[in-house]
């Protein structure tokens, strides 16, 4: 068993069955519920605003089907934790073509009722969070330390460390290039914020859909308004869907 009691989202459009669901989840004793949803707006405002290890997601939700929500949310490059399928029956077709295109985000495919066979699927979800948290921690050991990435501008490809950088930001949806912040000048990228992030150090953390910070540069957050001052007196604002994991982070620091 887990020591670990992994964040669970369920977004699912029938009462009783999301009712069930949260309560088997939230008595197993490895999984906690924090947060449901039964639509495509409400389940896309929940994921982008809540954190969670994984999501239990119904393929026919009130506003379209679970495909729908997984490309609006890959579009604005919002991270998606791992899935849990449910499925009736009649949606089975809608379930594989699913796994076809997100075969590697899809933990298990369960078919409602999903009870008789839950033992085992609820041991190979676990397994599969375990593994992915252990994964987690070693990229997190690597990435910490301070070694020079290579940026590639439109004339040329620069050498710098990640502690000389302050901000990080690109243009609102996909318009405009990504800029990269230093203390006194500015490197224009055609790397995307997902992209850098891969790149980045664990301090770096995002606080909206279009910018990144180096933590290591914060002087003062305000949480009446959400206003960060940097240390080269750059003041901007953490996006209220990024307030709850900016907290977190900065008290995991």
């Amino acid at each position: 068993m887990t020591l670990t009691k992994y964040r669970a989202l369920v977004i699912e459009d029938e009462d009783a069955i999301r009712k069930d669901l949260v309560e088997e989840l939230n008595s197993s004793g490895e999984l906690v519920v924090v947060g449901e949803a039964n639509s495509i707006s409400t389940a896309f405002q929940l994921i982008t605003s809540t954190q969670a290890d994984v999501i239990f997601l119904d393929i026919k939700i009130i506003e379209g089907n679970a495909l729908e929500l997984i490309t609006q949310l890959k579009h604005q490059h919002i991270y998606i934790p791992p899935l849990v399928i449910t499925t009736g029956y009649r949606d089975f077709n809608d379930a594989e073509m699913m796994l076809n295109k997100l075969n590697d985000e899809i933990i298990v495919l369960l078919t409602k009722p999903f009870w008789k066979n839950w033992p085992i699927h609820k041991i190979r979800i676990l397994t599969y969070l375990n593994k992915k948290a252990c994964e987690t921690s070693v990229k997190i050991i690597k990435r910490d330390e301070d070694h020079a990435i290579s940026l590639q501008g439109l004339r040329q490809i620069v050498h710098i460390l990640p502690s000389e950088i302050v901000s990080i930001r690109t243009g609102d949806k996909r318009q405009g290039k990504t800029v990269v912040y230093l203390d006194n000048s500015s490197i224009d990228c055609n790397l995307t914020l997902a992209q850098l992030m891969d790149k980045l150090p664990e301090y770096f953390i995002q606080i909206s859909r279009f910018e990144v910070i180096n933590s290591k540069n914060i002087v003062i957050y305000k949480q009446s308004d959400r206003q960060l001052s940097m240390k080269n007196g750059y003041v901007t604002t953490v996006k209220l869907g990024f307030h709850s994991d900016f907290l977190k982070f900065l008290v995991g620091q």
